[in-house]
């Protein structure tokens, strides 16, 4: 009995020892954990989670290069989008070139280099004719100047070698004024006896829309080639208000030029403007044909 008893207790008591030995190692393993996670935390799951995220993180990355990869593939395009759409810019008229048509009792004078005996001066014909020794009559009437010259050239080159003339008006029919700038029909204009500002205007046709009515140039070539031009700036609109003595008189050979912008100081605009548009507009052989008579 004793034996059983002994057999018994030392079963008993190596049970309980392989119990408590197996507590102390299930504690001994959960400490690292208890250490490392918080208690709310479980180590597990998150292992789980972390190469979830991994695996997220690889096939994002596959998917740039992928995305790399088709835009190197596609062609490069050099077109540019439009830009918005502007309004253009206002662009001035491009100014007409003015050339003086021969006139019936103009005086002409032709000039052959050289040919002295074929250097002679005429008066335009009641017929718009000229008659010219060797070559007969020309019509003169209704041409520019450059037109009755390129004529004359031409048919004297059947009896002079390569001649080279020249055609000047050397008197006016009638007197004649010169219209430019912001008018309809920009020209030269005759007229007889005594005119006003305003008939000059009325004669080029009136004002364009962007015309400046009060500020009106009056160009005056003095009598004295010595002395500088006379500059007189008319106001149309005043006069049209009812201020008749702004009307002022226009002279033989006077250059009117019509501003589209406010005129303060006349001589520096016709210095800076109105001398590039004469340049610009105005024959040459028209202009010097101009001053010519003036000064006569």
């Amino acid at each position: 009995m004793r034996k059983y008893t002994k057999f018994v207790f030392l079963v008993f008591a190596v049970f309980f020892i392989m119990l408590v030995s197996d507590v102390d190692i299930s504690k001994a393993q959960e400490k690292p954990y208890r250490r490392i996670f918080p208690e709310s935390v479980s180590p597990k799951p998150e292992g789980v989670q972390v190469r979830e995220s991994r695996e997220e993180m690889k096939a994002e990355v596959a998917k740039e290069k992928q995305l790399l990869e088709a835009e190197k593939e596609k062609p490069i395009s050099l077109e540019v989008e439009p830009a918005a759409e502007e309004e253009p810019p206002v662009v001035g008229r491009e100014p007409t070139k003015i050339y003086y048509k021969i006139a019936v009792n103009d005086r002409l004078y032709v000039a052959v280099w050289r040919v002295p005996e074929l250097s002679l001066e005429f008066v335009v014909g009641p017929d718009g004719y000229i008659s010219f020794p060797l070559i007969g009559d020309i019509q003169a009437a209704g041409k520019t100047l450059s037109e009755l010259d390129a004529e004359i050239t031409g048919k004297l080159k059947e009896y002079v070698e390569a001649p080279q003339v020249s055609v000047m008006i050397r008197e006016f029919a009638g007197d004649q004024v010169t219209v430019i700038g912001e008018v309809r029909s920009p020209g030269i204009y005759k007229f007889v006896g005594r005119t006003k500002i305003l008939n000059v205007i009325a004669l080029a046709g009136g004002f364009t829309d962007r015309a400046r009515s009060a500020s009106i140039v009056i160009v005056r070539e003095p009598e004295d080639p010595q002395k500088d031009v006379s500059l007189i700036v008319a106001n149309i609109k005043s006069i049209l208000k009812g201020n008749i003595k702004n009307n002022v008189d226009v002279k033989p050979y006077d250059i009117v030029y019509v501003s589209r912008t406010f005129v303060s100081n006349v001589k520096e605009f016709y210095d800076n403007w109105i001398v590039p548009v004469i340049d610009k507009v105005i024959d040459y052989e028209t202009y010097k044909s101009i001053r010519r008579s003036r000064h006569r």
